[in-house]
């Protein structure tokens, strides 16, 4: 008869090693508790721990913990740092965090002091719970005590960091590990990926590309997830010669673009309207054997849309349906937009229909209002109010946007008691849906009304914009009641808004054409001052206030300073314009300056005015 050879712990611990790697976990505790309950070989440290262990890595977090009771309650056994870390680990990867921190102060209560993986499973889980704040806290906890973070510690750090957009932090923190004395931090591919993601979407592309770099000297290869990252910062920042440039490096580096590169690359085409480029770019993508997704049709489709080119979007259309590519909300909202852009309004009631009976997908705010737009602008109100009814039985609620467009649609046609009508319907209208019925009520000679209305928007804590003042300004200035328009300056100021030179040129014509020339002059020298401090050509003074003033001038027989106003109006390389030079004609000749009356004459003549 043949002898076997007991099995030993050693033996047991092998088996229920593989069964936990093989993720059959149950199976292996079954094991345990074969061993528990005989009387030749007791599980050891080892079988806990891996048993524990297994259950941590499935996710099963319940019965770790349960079985970590066990082994103390039962056998009497001490988990060690390496049991502990597993449970903690665990917990932090299911995002129990709470617990997790409960484990760690049990642990140290009996004594097991926590190591770096410990801290390790701690910080990244903070970091993936999105508590950067509380990782950076038991972070520089850490660097007071003998305990070194290992590398996955920091890059977790340095990637949540950049997550919340604290690309400054992060990239210190990035620096300070570098400067380490021991040498032993080695960023990853993950971690610079993160640092250049955070500079792409800081806006700060020099020091992304310089970063790339960076990571390259150090033979560390970028994957497609860092050049997509890059790439979409390129094209975000409309530098798409870099972006192709930056494309034809990464696949003659062998790194092969997925759908998220040639998506990138299609929307940034298409946002500088040259969609004919990306359509090329889709071929070249199918013909890789990589293909386009619905999000890379939608670029292209709004693409095709945006410029109008609506044949061509419909064409696209059914190349998805073909192609086995499921349309989406977004979709028939891109193309909902192109049939109203294009004033094809049946077209574009046709396809919501369908999106809804066909496709099952149901409108959302956004494609109702697009809706509510195109019939608005088409003055078809009585069927974008229907639209609005029809979202409200369904549950959509309409928005301050939907309604800022019916309400701009009447207020353009004249029907401004209608739109007041609509306004009174809005839950929370905005400070565009308000400015529109001001414009509105300006337009018609209704000043008081847009006043009381500035007051109601104020009232309600809906901030005014420059536009909402210059509105009623500029109606003020018309009626000629310029110490009510100057309150309104000075109520810009008080909310905290900068009037630009559209807001002085009106206020300035208005005081030239009341001849109160002192205030006029006074508003010419600080849009001068404002102009002087900016490089933008929008703090231009603008050839309408130098007219006004001009004439204003001219008007109240103020001839050499009106004079003065035209050579710094050629200065600017600008000739006046005719009924400018006219007035200082005529106000010259009033004088009795005929001489140099004839003068600008001849002047005038020479640039052929």
């Amino acid at each position: 008869m043949r002898e076997f050879v007991a099995p030993n712990e050693r033996t047991y611990n092998v088996v229920v090693n593989g069964l936990c790697k093989a993720r059959l976990t149950s199976k292996a505790y079954e094991v345990l508790k074969e061993m528990r309950d005989g009387k030749s070989v007791a599980p050891d440290l080892v079988t806990y721990s891996t048993v524990i262990n297994g259950f941590c890595k499935q996710g099963e977090m319940d019965r770790a913990c349960e079985i970590l009771r066990e082994m103390v309650t039962r056998d009497g056994m001490a988990p060690d740092v390496v049991t502990y870390t597993s449970v903690v680990d665990g917990l932090c990867r299911d995002g129990k965090m709470d617990r997790a921190c409960e484990m760690v102060r049990e642990m140290k209560l009996k004594g097991v002091e926590p190591d770096k993986f410990t801290f390790s499973a701690l910080i990244t889980g903070w970091c993936n719970a999105r508590k950067v704040d509380e990782a950076l806290k038991l972070y520089k906890e850490i660097l007071t005590s003998s305990c070194r973070l290992d590398a996955v510690s920091s890059s977790a750090l340095i990637t949540g960091l950049c997550r919340e957009r604290r690309i400054g932090e992060a990239y210190e923190l990035f620096q300070e590990m570098e400067m380490r004395e021991d040498g032993a931090w080695k960023p990853d591919v993950v971690t610079y990926t993160a640092l250049i993601d955070g500079f792409c979407k800081s806006g700060n592309l020099e020091k992304a590309m310089k970063m790339l770099g960076v990571m390259e000297g150090r033979k560390c290869v970028p994957n497609v997830v860092t050049y997509s990252s890059l790439l979409h910062g390129l094209c975000k920042a409309g530098d798409l010669d870099q972006a192709l440039d930056l494309f034809r490096r990464m696949t003659s580096k062998g790194c092969v673009p997925n759908v998220v590169t040639y998506t990138t690359l299609i929307h940034g085409l298409c946002a500088a309207h040259k969609v004919d480029a990306a359509r090329l770019l889709m071929d070249e993508m199918t013909a890789t054997c990589c293909p386009a997704d619905t999000v890379s049709y939608n670029a292209l489709l709004d693409g095709y849309c945006r410029l109008g080119r609506i044949e061509e979007a419909k064409q696209l259309f059914k190349e998805m349906a073909a192609k086995s590519c499921l349309p989406d909300r977004i979709t028939y909202t891109c193309l909902v937009r192109g049939f109203c852009n294009a004033s094809r309004l049946e077209e574009a009631r046709f396809l919501l229909e369908n999106m809804k009976t066909a496709a099952g997908i149901d409108p959302d705010v956004v494609t109702y209002s697009i809706v509510v737009a195109g019939y608005s602008r088409a003055k078809r109100f009585v069927e974008a109010a229907e639209f609005i009814q029809e979202m409200i039985a369904r549950n959509v609620a309409p928005n301050a946007v939907t309604y800022s467009s019916l309400i701009d649609g009447l207020c353009k046609a004249g029907r401004v008691n209608h739109a007041m009508e609509v306004l009174k319907n809005v839950d929370k209208p905005d400070v565009v849906t308000y400015t529109i019925v001001i414009e509105g009520l300006c337009g018609t000679d209704r000043t008081e009304e847009a006043l009381t209305l500035l007051e109601e928007m104020v009232n309600k804590r809906v901030e005014p914009s420059v536009g909402t003042f210059n509105s009623v300004i500029g109606a003020l200035c018309r009626l000629g009641d310029m110490d009510e328009a100057w309150k309104l300056l000075v109520a810009m100021a008080a909310h905290g808004l900068e009037p630009g030179m559209v807001t002085y040129t009106t206020l300035l014509e208005g005081f030239s054409r009341t001849g109160r020339m002192e205030i006029a002059y006074e508003l010419f020298e600080v849009m001068r001052r404002k102009a002087k401090k900016s490089s933008s050509a929008a703090n231009l003074v603008p050839e309408q206030a130098f007219s006004a003033l001009i004439r204003g001038l001219c008007k109240a027989r103020e001839i050499d300073k009106a004079m003065a106003v035209v050579e710094e109006l050629r200065s600017r390389e600008c000739e006046p314009a005719e009924e400018d030079c006219l007035a200082i004609v005529d106000g010259l000749l009033r004088a009795g300056r005929t001489e140099e009356a004839g003068k600008l004459i001849n002047s005038i003549s020479k640039v052929g005015l």
